[in-house]
């Protein structure tokens, strides 16, 4: 990254960190406009949004630095996360279930699986789970 690119970012994880979203992901959409792919920007993006409630826009976001790093833990998290808090049960299970594959250490992932497959309906899979 150049230095103007590199002072934009900084400048817009700044903001995020003072939780002044809108102003953040307008940076780091303009820093997207130099580089549609880069993970850092879209990922920080999809916090802002999920840290400000909208939930279908970091679902974007995430979904996108998923498609470019599809085993990357965090991302593969934070996008169950988001379907979760939207109740789409269907779509968090499969990647509840890569995550623990790739991890199988992480107990609040083994509980939002167990509590997704009661939300499904199937209880006795939860039962098994645990």
């Amino acid at each position: 990254m150049n230095k103007d690119l590199i002072r934009k970012f900084e400048l817009a994880e700044k903001l995020l960190s003072e939780k002044k979203y809108d102003e953040s992901i307008l940076i780091f959409k303009k820093i997207l406009d130099l580089d549609s792919n880069l993970i850092p920007a879209l990922y920080n993006i999809g916090l802002c949004y999920e840290f400000s409630n909208q939930f279908n826009e970091a679902e974007f976001y995430y979904n996108k630095c998923h498609s470019l790093k599809p085993n990357e833990i965090r991302f593969i998290n934070n996008l169950s996360s988001i379907y979760l808090l939207q109740k789409k049960f269907d779509l968090a299970l499969p990647l509840l279930e890569k995550s623990l594959k790739i991890n199988k250490n992480q107990l609040v992932i083994v509980h939002y699986t167990i509590m997704c497959l009661i939300d499904l309906g199937k209880r006795k899979e939860a039962e098994e789970f645990s």
